[in-house]
């Protein structure tokens, strides 16, 4: 018996007539939804009202606490951004800088006077630390994955010092450039570091102080600028160096000049009656802390002095966001008092109009602005720290304030003393 393969037309034609009935029927349902609004939700792994949790950034605060046995420890305190509740403490240890640096999870800090640290800010577990031959004086700086950092030691006949570039993943050193004794903060700006020194004699004078550019990727020293400067010398300058071709500096203690950077050409010197302190370049401003209980800000381009108002400091930067400066207002005599005086207070930048100051108990240690919230961190000390598990110091205070007027958000207390400004992760 012979079987064919091929179907009658009919069937055929029947068949085709169902598909296309189907994919016009399918097409009108698409249309109507494009034209009502129709939302199509894919169907997957994940359980119907479940989302994917994401880690809600935390403010991270170091120094030695007391823990609720009453015995101090030194450890990573973490509190929730939103609200300031403490997520955790832990015991690490000891924690002494007060500039650490952080990144993608990560702590960067010192950890007793000559060894760096990396350290898992979730867990507080350690990812390596890095012995250094001299004490570390300023940095860590975090720029990438290098970590950039100035060791120095005045008991060496003549002082010297030494600025590190280290690997940030695994604390192997890229290279090192030696110096006299650093005497502030380091500043990278693209792909130059520069760094003040203290004169040969290790800031107790007689000697002269110098400015260095080395080369961030490698090191190598682009240029020297000898100063008069010889100790907390500060600079200032554009983070990409363009908008303004200007370094910033104090050369004495009554000093602030700006040179031009490509052939460090003297632009504009201002002498004061005061010593100055920290220095900040913000768009075309530069404002100085100084001994005086002032805040200073000059014309970048000029050098004239557009405005100076009460705010003592005690040499910690200012920070700026739009059109607004912040800094503290730490009264002379609170070194050893729990004085309701100190205050955070926010000028407009072009006048100095004042407008906001908000008292805050205790010693301001930092200043750290995120978004519209200023987060301040203020330790609070005791008429008699020898009674206290932590000498000299009661208690910290957390406070975060609206950038805009300065009302409070929320304030949290923590028993021990925090070192340093707030990081927030």
């Amino acid at each position: 018996m012979l079987i064919s393969n091929r179907k009658p037309k009919a069937d055929t034609r029947n068949l085709l007539n169902s598909f296309a009935l189907r994919g016009v029927f399918l097409l009108g349902i698409l249309v109507i939804c494009m034209l009502s609004g129709c939302r199509f939700t894919s169907h997957s792994s994940v359980p119907s009202g479940t989302a994917t949790p994401q880690a809600e950034r935390q403010l991270y605060l170091t120094g030695r606490f007391v823990g609720d046995s009453g015995d101090p420890f030194d450890g990573l305190c973490a509190f929730r951004l939103s609200d300031g509740v403490q997520q955790r403490c832990t015991g690490v240890p000891i924690i002494i800088s007060t500039t650490p640096a952080a990144n993608a999870g990560i702590l960067y800090t010192s950890w007793g006077q000559q060894t760096i640290a990396a350290v898992r800010l979730a867990t507080a577990a350690q990812l390596w630390q890095r012995l250094l031959p001299q004490p570390l004086t300023f940095g860590p700086v975090l720029v990438g994955d290098n970590l950039y950092l100035a060791t120095g030691a005045t008991k060496f006949a003549p002082p010297s010092g030494w600025v590190y570039a280290l690997n940030a993943r695994d604390g192997s050193v890229r290279w090192r450039e030696q110096t006299e004794v650093p005497a502030g903060p380091l500043v990278v700006s693209g792909d130059i570091l520069y760094l003040s020194t203290q004169d040969q004699t290790g800031g107790s004078g007689g000697g002269e102080g110098a400015v260095y550019a080395l080369r961030a990727s490698d090191g190598v020293r682009l240029w020297r600028l000898p100063t008069s400067r010889s100790w907390n010398a500060a600079l200032a300058i554009s983070p990409d160096a363009t908008s303004l071709d200007a370094i910033y500096l104090t050369t004495d203690t009554q000093t602030i000049e700006a040179r031009r950077l490509s052939d460090r050409t003297l632009l504009w010197r201002y002498r004061g009656h005061t010593a100055f302190g920290s220095l900040l370049l913000a768009d075309d401003t530069v404002f100085a802390t100084a001994r005086d209980r002032q805040l200073y800000a000059f014309d970048a381009q000029t050098g004239t002095l557009r405005w100076h108002r009460s705010a003592w400091s005690r040499y910690q930067s200012p920070i700026v966001m739009g059109n607004a400066v912040y800094t503290s207002d730490i009264q002379a005599d609170s070194q050893n008092t729990s004085s309701d005086d100190n205050a955070i207070v926010a000028f407009q930048v072009q006048t100095g109009q004042r407008l906001w100051r908000r008292q805050l108990g205790g010693n301001v240690g930092g200043l750290t602005l995120d978004g519209s919230v200023l987060y301040i961190v203020s330790v609070v000390n005791a008429p008699n720290p020898e009674s206290l598990p932590v000498h000299d110091c009661l208690y910290t205070m957390v406070n975060a304030l609206s950038s805009a007027v300065g009302t409070t958000r929320w304030s949290q207390r923590l028993h021990g003393c925090a070192t340093g400004r707030a990081l927030i992760a």
